[in-house]
């Protein structure tokens, strides 16, 4: 299962760094990490998995960090298998999995109700010498509540797992001692002042004095001082403007402190410079790149992790696109998967109707389209789909959701994940009924749709009585709003007679299955009338 291209790694082919303000083990804090994998797997005595965590506010350069272990590790052992898995979200962390056990593949990874996380987590615990890099694990409910994602984390005396968290409550919940807990500082202002200067003329840098200001503004953070380098690059501004720009209005701060930085310990409004950068690089996006302005704004309601570009609203050419992508990532606001069109973007609010209406059209293009038939895209854009549901539930019509929860749904029966297909059907069951009297309906197709996938759910859990009540009502519905002669209506029948058998109920399945194929033959004769004609 070697895979030790790092390059190729999930943290969007980031530029290796060097923080050398922090230190492991009395060495620079990557060298450090590497030492300590390198002991750890070469320690003949050791019985147990060796877990390090690193923990520090967001943008401060966690995952630059981890990126930069891999590096290591893999120069120095060459052999060992490095993985990384985004623990973001639940879908996002399986697919990671999958990714893992594709290379090479392990028995039964792609079947229709594989357990992809204890697939590999098994596979990983009989393999020899690996790094797993476990990247935003700062969900305590993710990992330890209902999803219980930490218990697909492999064991074994070769491996080596590495978190980054800002949380500091997943450290304690994963048990990892304080001694293998680094929290990562700020940068010095020499370091900075070098992270800063590496993509400017002197001449931008004129006044000293003011530079450093601008970079204690932004507290040091390596995040926010990437964005203000690459923005004072490509326009040619001096440091001087860009700090006049960062304190140009309260107006401006109180906008900015309106959309909350998921890390809140710094409570001065100063102490959030990452939306500052973001802001002023907004305003040049919007002037001059009308549709990197329209991919910005759409990434901003999807999860932040593998946006794929199947997602994005469609360009006029390939070159448009590329123009489009090209003006965003200057400013680190995305970052590419090496080699894939996919992409990751900052956590962003955006604007709220218009956007949400644009989101929920290319979801459905994939979701929902019969011409649609790449399922791998489709599991792929799931967290995307998922993260839209749980943040925009607001700005839905009520028409969409229920139908979208039935897809999330048929995804979990794929993966065998019967209990919480069932959970998700009857929250799409749920919203319908929310809706009964004014826009939705009982009859709704959606609505009707997440009713019979449920019952296919319950005759998979044997409860075939309690699927046969809702097959009813879903047939009783569908003859009265569609009619007998369509094919959504003697499709249901059909399975109805079918559940009805699995009862051995057969006398009361004779008539259901004679009135489908009755029904079937006439509308085989209607449509072949009307072609004549």
């Amino acid at each position: 299962m070697a895979n030790n291209d790092v390059e190729t790694i999930s943290a969007g082919g980031q530029a290796r760094i060097h923080i050398g303000n922090n230190y492991f083990g009395g060495q620079s804090l990557p060298t450090g990490i590497a030492t300590s994998f390198s002991s750890h797997v070469n320690d003949d005595n050791t019985d147990d998995c060796q877990r390090i965590a690193i923990h520090g506010l967001g943008g401060i350069g966690k995952t630059q960090i981890a990126l930069e272990v891999a590096f290591q590790v893999r120069d120095q052992h060459p052999d060992c298998s490095i993985f990384w898995v985004p623990a973001v979200d639940a879908i996002g962390f399986e697919n990671a999995y999958r990714d893992i056990g594709r290379r090479p593949k392990v028995a039964g990874i792609d079947g229709e109700k594989a357990d992809v996380k204890s697939l590999v987590k098994t596979a990983l615990e009989r393999t020899s010498q690996w790094l797993l890099v476990v990247d935003n694990a700062d969900d305590t409910g993710l990992l330890f509540g209902n999803t219980t994602l930490s218990k697909y984390l492999p064991s074994s005396p070769q491996g080596y797992i590495l978190f980054t968290t800002r949380n500091r409550n997943v450290v304690v919940q994963l048990d990892i001692r304080g001694k293998d807990t680094i929290a990562v500082e700020e940068m010095s202002s020499d370091e900075a002042l070098e992270l800063l200067k590496c993509h400017l003329h002197e001449d931008q840098m004129k006044d000293t004095e003011v530079t450093l200001q601008l970079l204690k503004f932004l507290t040091y953070l390596p995040l926010a001082i990437r964005q203000a380098s690459a923005f004072t690059a490509q326009t040619g501004m001096t440091t001087t403007k860009y700090l006049g720009h960062c304190e140009s209005s309260n107006n401006t701060l109180v906008r900015l402190l309106s959309k909350t930085f998921e890390d809140r310990r710094r409570n001065d409004a100063r102490r959030n410079p990452i939306t500052m950068t973001w802001l002023i690089s907004f305003e040049h996006i919007f002037r001059d790149y009308p549709l990197a302005t329209q991919y910005l704004r759409l990434m901003s309601f999807l999860a932040e992790k593998n946006i794929h570009a199947s997602l994005l609203p469609p360009a006029q050419d390939e070159l448009e696109a590329d123009e489009a992508i090209g003006a965003l990532k200057p400013y680190s606001l995305i970052t590419q998967w090496d080699g894939q069109d996919a992409y990751d973007i900052h956590r962003l609010r955006g604007e709220h109707g218009f956007w949400a209406a644009r989101v929920m059209e290319r979801l459905s293009a994939i979701f929902i389209s019969p011409k649609y038939e790449n399922p791998y895209v489709r599991i792929r854009s799931l967290p995307h789909l998922q993260h839209f549901l749980e943040v925009w539930n607001d700005v839905h019509d009520g028409v969409t959701e229920p139908l979208y929860l039935s897809v999330i749904a048929t995804s979990l029966y794929w993966r065998g994940e019967y209990e919480e297909e069932e959970k998700t059907l009857r929250q799409a069951l749920e919203q319908s009924a929310k809706r009964r009297k004014s826009l939705l309906g009982t009859g709704h197709p959606s609505a009707l749709e997440a009713t019979e996938n449920l019952s296919t759910v319950l005759v998979g859990q044997g409860r075939y009585q309690e699927s046969e009540q809702l097959l009813r009502e879903v047939l009783r519905l569908k003859m009265s709003v569609l009619g007998i002669e369509r094919p959504e209506t003697f499709a249901s029948m059909s399975r109805l007679a079918l559940i009805v058998c699995l009862q051995r109920k057969y006398e009361m399945a004779k008539p259901l299955m004679k009135q489908t194929v009755q029904t079937m033959e006439r509308t085989k004769l209607v449509i072949a009338t009307r072609n004549k004609e």
